[in-house]
């Protein structure tokens, strides 16, 4: 995957956050290898760039990403719930 930014594991997925245009975030299955887009973390088409992910079950979700303004100011800090099959 490229412009990979940050991961951590959560639930046997490896959770990917990427600095491409769109900003994806990634789940990787750790027992089939399968990868699957989960969606992007917004500030997309050059409005941001994607930085790092970290997948803690708290309250405001289970993945938690942070992407930074092409001016370094403002750095948004989101929430995401994973919906699960």
């Amino acid at each position: 995957m490229h412009h990979t930014q940050g991961a951590d594991i959560l639930n046997r997925v490896i959770w990917i956050s990427t600095s491409d245009p769109q900003n994806d975030v990634f789940g990787v299955d750790l027992r089939t290898g399968k990868v699957r887009a989960d969606g992007s973390m917004g500030h997309t088409g050059g409005a941001g760039e994607g930085e790092g992910l970290d997948a803690t079950a708290l309250g405001a979700g289970e993945i938690h990403t942070v992407c930074v303004d092409p001016k370094i100011t403002p750095v948004w800090f989101e929430h995401f719930r994973i919906a699960t099959s």
